[in-house]
């Protein structure tokens, strides 16, 4: 295979397990080559070694036609590869894919780069190949107006990592950042920021990053928080230093469908007193709302009309639901789990017309509900009520609501 005119009409190259291969034979000189795949390569350090036709010392600024027909090329399991082109004294390795439509590289961990010219690229997968810095794959999409999926994550130990992304001219865009433990150096997080295209990042997961939230944002907080606009999906835990709703934080992300707030204890649900509660609506496009294990959340503010799910638990706290809950005519469905001093729902509640779902558990101190969600009982789908003596009481056999469940498909046992 040293010599490539044997192999010159061959279209597709499969080499699998060459388990003590440590240098390639010149497949990059196959001058029909469309497809290549190699896998398993544990030996492999460089796809390419150097230009055999090149004396040393005679620079060779561009090598010869680098796999000059090739439209696809996929490594995989290559624990060794660093580079694409091993550097030779006297000779730059610029390495050209002049043709290639499709890459794809997989459990390459030390491979540090990617190549530098790729014209023609429109599909791209890189998976665990952590050591290739994450703007460079990124900024390859920016170049080729490709859209991107994939895992990134943030940590201090180990920066920023990339788990798996995946190119391409079809679909859209959606990316989750993990963003864990942040504790400091905001402005070198903001810069980092600045270099990859946060218009991917639609699933944004914060977790333990007290450093984000502040009751008097500085400017870097705010900053960051800029970066976030096409997010759609935001979780919170962990956090200790919300304590009203982070309305600075969460101004811009007017995206946002799916919010979620996890053991962030000191949250208390207020506004804070700079802002008129009557104009203030939390996340104009929010559909879905998680609200879980808050212990000292008292309130929950104004839902905006989009609002399709609410899911409210272990919030001993909390002592009414929101009061525009009665005009939120898309809920759908309407969940509240442990909530040890909630007495009561919103009066009226005339406005739930879509409500399919209801599930009321552990709250003692609830003893009715509003005349407007009673009137929505008979259109039910799934009807739970547990823990709640009151509720149960009137729900079972000659109770006040008995006959108001008995059309609903999936209800509870304990109901009538």
């Amino acid at each position: 295979m040293h010599n490539p005119t044997q192999l010159e009409h061959l279209s597709e190259l499969h080499l699998s397990s060459c388990k003590n291969c440590k240098d390639l034979p010149p497949l990059w000189k196959m001058p029909s080559l469309g497809y290549l795949s190699l896998d398993n390569f544990p030996s492999l350090k460089s796809i390419c070694v150097g230009n055999d036709d090149t004396d040393i010392g005679q620079p060779c600024i561009y090598p010869p036609p680098f796999f000059p027909k090739l439209e696809a090329m996929i490594i995989s399991d290559m624990p060794k590869l660093e580079r694409w082109h091993e550097e030779v004294p006297g000779q730059a390795a610029v390495v050209s894919f002049s043709q290639l439509k499709k890459l794809e590289i997989t459990e390459c961990p030390m491979l540090q780069s990617m190549p530098k010219m790729l014209p023609l690229l429109e599909q791209l997968l890189v998976k665990s190949a952590r050591a290739i810095p994450l703007y460079h794959v990124i900024n390859l999409s920016v170049q080729f107006n490709l859209e991107c999926k994939g895992i990134i994550s943030v940590e201090p130990t180990v920066g920023w990592q990339h788990a798996d992304l995946h190119f391409s001219r079809l679909g859209d865009s959606r990316v989750e950042l993990t963003l864990r433990g942040l504790t400091e150096n905001l402005e070198r997080f903001e810069e980092e920021l600045k270099r990859i295209p946060c218009r991917f990042i639609k699933e944004l997961r914060i977790i333990s990053c007290d450093c984000l939230f502040s009751s008097e944002p500085s400017q870097i907080q705010r900053d960051i928080w800029n970066h976030f606009g096409f997010v759609e999906t935001l979780c919170i835990s962990g956090s200790s230093n919300i304590v009203q709703w982070p309305m600075v934080e969460l101004g811009n992300l007017n995206q946002i469908r799916g919010l979620e707030l996890y053991q962030c204890c000191n949250l208390t649900g207020s506004i804070p007193s700079t802002i008129s509660d009557d104009k203030y609506v939390l996340l104009p496009r929010l559909q879905d709302l998680i609200i879980r294990e808050c212990e000292n959340l008292v309130e929950v503010p104004k839902l905006p009309a989009s609002l399709e799910k609410l899911y409210i638990s272990r919030c001993p706290k909390l002592v009414s639901m929101p009061i525009v809950l009665g005009n939120v005519k898309k809920l759908r469905e309407l969940d509240v789990h442990g909530c040890d001093a909630l007495t009561a729902f919103t009066d009226g509640m005339y406005g739930v017309i879509a409500l399919r779902r209801l599930v009321v558990a552990g709250c003692p101190r609830i003893e009715a509900l509003p005349e407007g969600l009673l009137q929505q009982l008979p259109v039910l789908e799934e009807l739970g009520i547990t823990d709640c003596p009151n509720l149960e009481e009137a729900f079972s056999r000659g109770g006040a609501y008995c006959n108001l469940v008995e059309a609903i498909p999936h209800r509870s046992r304990n109901l009538a």
